[in-house]
């Protein structure tokens, strides 16, 4: 029993780092590694009422895929009130790539990103590992 013990660990910590909370601003220009096929979130603080959206402006399709469109959610029912946007991605090969999304307003041509959030991704590793 004793030798099966540390084993026993690993596998509870693997398996705790898989269910981790979404990836926010405050993960920003991390590197983070997966196994194949795992989906991860990232949650974006805006406010589309200014005209400012995040929307994914660069990634390797080849090493993930945005599942369904971004889901913006107000903070409260006020017309104009901030909120939160979710996006939804999930690893399809090994490999690795930097998701890139900014925070813009789609209208305005030649305009630089307001905010930026950069993750680096390298897919098809043991699990959900993060470092700085």
């Amino acid at each position: 029993m004793k030798k099966s013990f540390p084993f026993m660990m690993f596998f509870v910590g693997i398996l705790l780092a898989s269910c981790s909370e979404p990836f926010t601003m405050n993960d920003n220009g991390r590197t983070v590694e997966f196994s194949l096929h795992s989906q991860f979130q990232i949650k974006l603080v805006g406010n589309p009422s200014t005209g400012y959206t995040w929307s994914v402006s660069d990634y390797d399709n080849n090493v993930l895929r945005q599942i369904g469109e971004a889901k913006f959610e107000a903070q409260d029912k006020m017309i104009g009130s901030p909120g939160t946007y979710t996006f939804t991605f999930e690893t399809i090969a090994a490999g690795e790539t930097t998701l890139k999304l900014d925070y813009l307003r789609k209208f305005e041509a030649e305009q630089e990103a307001e905010k930026t959030f950069r993750l680096h991704i390298i897919s098809g590793t043991m699990g959900r590992i993060e470092s700085d």
